[in-house]
């Protein structure tokens, strides 16, 4: 019996679960409450920012009138030295965005506004840039539980050998 306790003590010390936690990095924030009013059917600010693989950008956008909003990969021509967007990941119009728009692949995103509309429009809101990053841990649930079988089974032997049966004398 006390060498059962000590196995199933020893396996339930020994079980492990692998959990996983993922975890949000912020690589950057573009804060755009405070900035200046668009002009109609002008273009607005940008925001550049290299993103690694597994990275999106998280929009929260509101504006007074339309916009356009374009994220897509920052590329410089040769030849013109101008820089224009490939790749677009995102164009959308409207007044409210609160989506998030996967980037990465180690290359420069850039996120522009364009006013679409008539009249001057007001910008507030953010764009985060993140990264969700999954850590991985090993946890022993059963340690306790695991820990005290062991005692047992050892304080069970300990008792077994120490108290040895008495000798009965026959009488002859």
């Amino acid at each position: 019996m006390a060498l059962a306790f000590l196995i199933a003590g020893t396996v339930l010390v020994a079980s492990s679960i692998r959990e996983s936690h993922t975890k949000v990095n912020i690589l950057g924030t573009w804060n755009l409450n405070g900035s200046s009013p668009l002009d109609p059917q002008a273009a607005g600010p940008s925001w550049a920012l290299e993103m690694p693989d597994g990275s999106f950008f998280d929009l929260n956008i509101s504006a007074s009138n339309t916009l356009r909003v374009i994220i897509g990969i920052l590329v410089q021509n040769q030849d013109s030295q101008e820089n224009f967007l490939t790749n677009i990941a995102f164009d959308q119009v409207g007044t409210r965005f609160t989506q998030q728009v996967a980037a990465g692949g180690n290359t420069t995103y850039q996120v522009e506004m364009n006013n679409e509309g008539t009249f001057i429009a007001s910008v507030s809101g953010n764009v985060l840039a993140e990264k969700a990053v999954v850590t991985y841990q090993t946890i022993y649930p059963y340690t306790s539980m695991g820990t005290l079988a062991i005692l047992t089974g050892l304080a069970s032997m300990i008792y077994g050998l120490l108290a040895k049966p008495k000798k009965r004398h026959r009488q002859r």
